[in-house]
């Protein structure tokens, strides 16, 4: 395995001799997040972790891919806790690095993203201060994940639309924030091309057709915040099947709207069921996300399945 080359470390000049409810943590940091605007915050949320004493370790990625590799060494090393700062690509990767090497290994997010919708579906709060005390408290839940070939994935796999979302989303240089998904979604409407999808559930079920979408969720928001999979838990053993008939950019815009209302189960061209596991079959080589991570296989079938309880995620407690 590639081992990742650390461009900068920091570590508190104050020994921590408490080591809290995290023990030692290991902070990611993605400077590339929300396009280069996660960097100027560095030192604040440095500050921050330094503040609240917490016994952390802090190292800045450089190249696509990096933070898999230094979960996977600092899970190595022996830390408890390794934590993703940055957007949901960057917490789809460490994730990805804990479920497939130590799945014990406690797991945090500091939303420094453009969508953030892993930490918005598990309320934890977008302010770096507010983050960090949730991150210091140290209090966990079990979270469900989801396994699609040897790829895990903790709010979503996506098909079809979300693809060609992504790929104008990575392409834009110029937008930012909300604005870049609007833009992104707008053209992905205009653009997208259909194709042939088959979803069978693990009890029989089956939904095939040409599709403008698939999407398999654990989390209830996607794409920046929107409902997609409206029913949608992270803690009940089950995977959301989302599946959109192919149509027209006049429908697909009106199916966008009602996204955003959570109304788009009513739309007979949506189907909408739940199963432990899928198998997914296309007409051509298949290509997901998860997250927004994006993968190009050679395969046309893809089986994806719910793991219950498998991460161990630093929340809010329960009100």
């Amino acid at each position: 395995m590639k081992e990742a080359t650390i461009p900068f470390i920091w570590k508190p000049e104050k020994k921590i001799e408490k080591k809290g409810a995290n023990g030692r943590t290991f902070v990611i940091c993605n400077p590339h997040s929300n396009r280069d605007r996660h960097r100027p915050l560095i030192p604040k949320e440095i500050k921050a972790l330094e503040a609240a004493e917490i016994d952390f370790v802090y190292a800045i990625t450089e190249n696509p891919m990096d933070e898999y590799h230094m979960a996977v060494e600092a899970i190595q090393d022996g830390f408890d806790t390794v934590v993703a700062s940055g957007g949901d690509s960057t917490v789809s990767n460490i994730a990805d690095a804990i479920l497939s090497n130590r799945p014990e290994t406690r797991f945090g997010v500091l939303p420094m993203g453009t969508g953030n919708d892993f930490a918005t579906g598990n309320g934890i709060p977008r302010s770096i201060a507010q983050a960090v005390k949730v991150l210091k408290r140290g209090h966990t839940e079990k979270r469900d994940v989801i396994k699609i070939g040897d790829r895990y994935a903790v709010s979503l796999v996506g098909f079809g639309f979300d693809i060609t979302m992504s790929e104008i989303h990575l392409s834009n240089k110029i937008l930012k924030g909300q604005m870049l998904y609007f833009w992104s979604i707008i053209t992905a409407i205009f653009r997208h091309r259909g194709y042939f999808i088959r979803v069978e559930t693990d009890d029989g079920e089956i939904i095939e057709g040409k599709a403008m979408m698939l999407n398999l969720g654990n989390n209830r928001i996607s794409g920046g915040g929107y409902p997609t999979c409206p029913k949608a838990d992270m803690t009940d053993g089950k995977l959301d099947v989302m599946f959109i008939d192919e149509c027209g950019p006049g429908t697909r815009l009106r199916l966008f709207q009602l996204v955003q209302k959570a109304r788009h189960l009513e739309h007979p061209l949506v189907h909408y069921t739940q199963a432990a596991a899928v198998t997914v079959t296309c007409e051509a080589p298949i290509a997901f996300h998860t997250e927004g991570e994006l993968f190009y296989t050679e395969k046309t079938e893809l089986t994806a399945r719910v793991i219950p309880g498998r991460l161990d995620l630093i929340v809010p407690p329960s009100p």
